[in-house]
């Protein structure tokens, strides 16, 4: 918690964190040979305090699809209300070489499926 009472930007960033690795690094999302996906950017906007205890959820979709890189978008939820927004970049990596690779069509396919709607 911070000085005042409220759930941290640590927390925060925990939260969104499980969210993405909940798609990125579940069963859903296939990883061919030596794909890695590494966190580039994180944009958070905090919209609403959280405080202990309590319940939240977090959302986590595809913003789009580029040859070696997505964007992702994310929130965090108490209630009905949006606590926090966030703009997420990932890079596909080569976890040897440790140089962004193209996505594979089966990562990409899957990753589609995730697609956030205009």
């Amino acid at each position: 918690m911070d000085p005042i009472g409220h759930v941290n930007h640590g927390t925060f960033l925990s939260l969104v964190e499980s969210s993405r690795s909940a798609l990125l690094f579940g069963d859903e999302v296939p990883r061919a040979g030596n794909l890695q996906f590494v966190l580039a950017r994180l944009e958070i906007d905090y919209r609403r305090e959280l405080h202990w205890p309590g319940r939240v959820n977090s959302a986590t979709g595809v913003e789009r699809i580029e040859t070696t890189s997505l964007g992702l978008r994310q929130a965090v939820f108490t209630d009905l209300d949006c606590a926090a927004v966030v703009r997420a970049v990932i890079v596909a990596v080569d976890r040897e070489a440790h140089r962004p690779v193209p996505i594979p069509p089966s990562t990409r396919d899957a990753l589609e499926r995730w697609r956030m709607l205009a």
